[in-house]
Order: structure tokens, then sequence, then C-alpha cells
């Protein structure tokens, strides 16, 4: 995990930026996970990066099905789900959790963490004592507005928070050809 800091656009335009890794070993092959101190963490294609308001970095480590966290003094934890195991959707302490390609985490202000469940079609939440539960969708990739248990969606990958705190969901699924696909 790379981090590219600028003072403004042009700098970046004309060369002022300066590339910084801040977790991972890099190894063309390596296909496992390890945490631990950031220069001895290792990672399985993670998909996206966000902060909390604590100034931890969370990681969807997505081929190692997982949410991982580096912290501001340069831990890396696996905060949830099951890294390096098969997939799965399994709500339940953080440990225990499982999830399918996990794409996306985000944190609120009050600690809770996000998640776009990419190949699983949910979105899940991982509270601050530590348990997952799906807070939208279901496993059936589809189509549907209402409410949260009921909606469907097709692939989420994305998630932001608006100024009111509603949460939007950004989907993936591409090649369907139902209505409105793809939608945000």
């Amino acid at each position: 995990m790379t981090v590219v800091t600028t003072q403004s656009i042009p700098d970046l335009l004309t060369g002022g930026a300066v590339v910084t890794t801040v977790a991972g070993k890099c190894h063309p092959l390596a296909r496992d996970y390890v945490d631990g101190p950031a220069d001895e963490a290792r990672f399985h294609k993670p998909c996206s990066v966000s902060l909390d308001a604590q100034g931890n970095v969370l990681v969807a480590d997505c081929f190692n099905h997982c949410i991982r966290q580096v912290s501001p003094e340069g831990m890396v934890i696996t905060l949830a789900g099951v890294c390096g195991e098969r997939a799965g959707y399994v709500d339940g302490p953080a440990a225990e959790a499982r999830f399918f390609w996990p794409t996306h985490a985000i944190a609120d202000a009050a600690e809770n963490v996000y998640v776009a469940d990419s190949w699983n079609n949910v979105v899940r939440l991982i509270t601050p004592d530590g348990m997952v539960s799906t807070l939208a969708g279901s496993e059936e990739r589809a189509y549907a507005d209402g409410p949260a248990l009921e909606a469907r969606f097709g692939a989420p990958n994305s998630l932001i928070f608006d100024a009111a705190g509603d949460l939007y969901v950004a989907e993936a699924f591409y090649g369907h050809n139902l209505p409105g696909w793809p939608r945000v």
C-alpha cells in the first residue's frame, strides 16, 4: 500500500509528489497475509483504503476476504474476517465472520465500519465491539430498492457518506440486462 502526497494539483503534475509505502512487503508471488509491523505485513490484492477518525487506514483485502487495519503507529491487524481462508458469508464475531471479495470499507464517527461485501451482494457492518452483521442486501444478486434487508444489489463495490450521514452504495455488476444498471 502506497501513499502519494502533494501540496497541490500543479505539484503532482510537475513531479512534486512523494510516494511512500505505508504498509506491506512487496513480493510478486505473495498470496498470503501477515499481520504485525507495517514493513513486514502482507496483503493479497488490497482493493481500497480509507481513513477512520482515529487515523487508522482501513484496507479491504479483497483476495484474502477480510478487512485489515493499519494503525498510525504502523501495526497491521485483521479487523474482521478469516484472512487467507475460503470466501464465505458468515455474520457474528469479527474473528469468525466471512466475506467474499470485500472491495471497500469506510468508518463513521462512531467507529462503525461499513463494508461493500461485493460478491456476497451485501453491505456489512462491523461494530466497535467486534460484531459483524448484514446491514443491507442479501446473497441474491438482483436489483431492488426498498427496506435495507429487502433491497438487492449487484456486487456493491464502493461506499460513501454524505454530509447528512446517508450511506451511498455504488454497484459494479456489469453485463446485467436489468433496467437501471449500473446504479448508484
